[in-house]
């Protein structure tokens, strides 16, 4: 696949990799691909890295982190003028090779955001989030996001056991809620103003123009 003249990526014995970049004085990228379950969004992501050294012309270092939609990446050196494409692992304790909970997230979060008309606005996972009893135990919730302060993701989480006080909300980091319940990360990306509600059996999400014109709540 071609992305301009010089640059191409290509796919072989399960490694998808830029070729052309080293032309031009940049290290190639290169990310194991685990089956066919993310082989485009792969190719998609090889393309964001190609196009944005190429055009902020920046040489990205091993060790390094880029954060891409939801999660966060790091390039480590593989030899031979190539970065290997690395993530956190659900936990956010360290980091494995591959990129398969990067892009399983900006997959999830991409199709949320499409099928309910959001811009696409998913948090850092060092955002904060406020949740109530039941959220981490795996109870139904509905989730309102606000405009928040910078250490916040402006999600707010509830069950049937919230009391309507906010005092009584636990502030989590947004990883924290989505390795112990994936099911909702899908959700977080909605832009600020949008609510979700989620139960063992459907889900829907919609805009709400009271939601948006809140301030921002901080804890």
């Amino acid at each position: 696949m071609l992305i301009n003249n010089t640059i191409a990526i290509e796919t072989e014995n399960g490694i998808a990799s830029t070729k052309g970049l080293q032309g031009l004085g940049y290290s190639e990228f290169e990310v194991p691909i685990a089956g066919n379950r993310f082989k485009s969004e792969v190719i998609d992501l090889l393309e964001y890295l190609a196009n944005y050294v190429l055009e902020n012309q920046v040489h990205i270092k091993s060790g390094e982190t880029i954060p891409y939609g939801y999660w966060l990446l790091k390039l480590k050196d593989k030899g031979s003028g190539v970065l290997e494409v690395w993530e956190y692992n659900d936990e956010a304790t360290e980091f494995i090779v591959g990129a398969n909970l990067t892009l399983k997230y900006f997959s999830e979060q991409s199709g949320i955001c499409k099928k309910y008309k959001s811009i696409f606005s998913p948090p850092r996972p060092d955002k904060k989030v406020a949740i109530s009893d039941g959220v981490l135990e795996g109870d139904a919730v509905e989730g309102v996001r606000y405009h928040a302060p910078n250490h916040m993701s402006g999600w707010y989480i509830t069950t049937d056991k919230y009391n309507g006080d906010f005092k009584t909300l636990e502030v989590i980091n947004a990883y924290q809620l989505t390795s112990v319940r994936p099911d909702l990360a899908a959700f977080l990306a909605l832009t600020q103003g949008f609510r979700f509600c989620k139960d063992k059996y459907s889900s829907s999400a919609w805009f709400d123009k009271e939601a948006y014109a809140q301030p921002g709540k901080s804890h």
